[in-house]
């Protein structure tokens, strides 16, 4: 991994679309993930493309970066159409983490309609829940536009029902989200298809930057403009791999260890791999990607939050763990 300080504008051939990259001297930005950016602005009616400050390498495309062009690529929004973000408000007698994470329930399980029947988080879904939500080549724009719009939807209506299954096993009563944000997904905008890839919309709405499960996230006014793609950061960003993470973890942590973090929150994970693999360490300093947003005029921050329960996936005690391959499919890669 190699630490590169890119300018914040970066001069194409001029049979490339222009590259923006929203970082400054002090960022971590891996020189792979500039060359994938600039690989993307070179591809056919690509016309720009804005990498945020939590911009790092991804399968084919990179992450953390919002790309304007006359054509709809897929790859470039990735399989995790409608993966995002929500913040439910709710309130608490006592927000004591181990009270808590002990009441949390287990949310890889997955509700079925009828088995499931009389769970009240059905409550809070209103009309038909979208069908089609596979992702895959599109060679109709218009159809892969459809599934895709569904898909969207279709993340939005789970983390709703997921924060509805919280509330109640906590005792509290679900609320509507104050933000519900997508960071993989394609819309047309001025005349173009708008690809965002681990990239938050900014265009004058507020938004939840990400921090790690052991530091703080930042609710921010966000007021990215046409140089930004009118997007801004949606994390931390990853700065190591998982396999790099798993590696220098192992000889740093021990498991009970990552499961309290600095700020003093538990970690809900079953799965000790995923512990590694996803602790703070592996990823940029919040911070730091704060500051490069207010740098660069694209966000406001308004509030900081804490955790203080992160799960992941149930801790299934002496239960053989499943696949590996299993579980591929749930993680979050942006």
């Amino acid at each position: 991994m190699s630490e590169h300080h890119p300018p914040r504008i970066s001069t194409p051939s001029p049979t490339s679309a222009s590259v923006t990259v929203f970082a400054s001297a002090a960022s971590w930005i891996e020189s792979a993930a500039l060359a994938q950016c600039q690989q993307v602005a070179a591809l056919d009616g690509m016309v720009h493309v804005a990498a945020m400050p939590d911009l790092h390498p991804g399968k084919g495309a990179p992450i953390g970066a919002a790309m304007a062009s006359t054509v709809l690529y897929p790859f470039l929004v990735g399989s995790d159409i409608g993966c995002g973000i929500a913040v439910f408000p709710i309130k608490l007698k006592r927000a004591v983490p181990e009270r808590l994470a002990s009441r949390f329930p287990d949310l890889d399980r997955a509700l079925d309609p009828e088995r499931d029947a009389d769970d009240p988080a059905w409550a809070v879904v209103q009309g038909d829940v979208p069908a089609g939500h596979l992702a895959g080549a599109a060679p109709d724009p218009a159809a892969y536009l459809a599934r895709h719009d569904d898909a969207v939807r279709w993340g939005s209506l789970n983390r709703r029902v997921l924060a509805a299954r919280v509330a109640y096993a906590l005792g509290a009563e679900p609320t509507d989200p104050i933000v519900d944000q997508c960071h993989n997904l394609v819309e047309i905008r001025d005349g173009v298809y708008l690809h965002r890839k681990g990239a938050a919309p900014g265009d004058g709405r507020d938004v939840l930057v990400a921090g790690t499960r052991g530091t703080a996230s930042y609710l921010v006014a966000a007021h990215a403009g046409p140089e930004a793609n009118h997007s801004v950061a949606h994390g931390a960003g990853r700065k190591m791999s998982r396999a790099d993470a798993l590696r220098r973890g192992r000889a740093k942590h021990t498991v009970e260890e990552l499961r309290r973090t600095p700020v003093g929150s538990l970690v809900v994970c079953g799965d000790r791999q995923l512990l590694f693999e996803e602790a703070p360490t592996a990823y940029k300093r919040i911070e730091q990607v704060i500051a490069d947003l207010v740098e660069h005029q694209l966000a406001t921050p308004v509030v900081t939050t804490i955790p203080l329960v992160t799960y992941k996936t149930p801790d299934l005690g002496s239960t053989a763990r499943s696949d590996r391959r299993g579980h591929r499919g749930r993680r979050g890669g942006s």
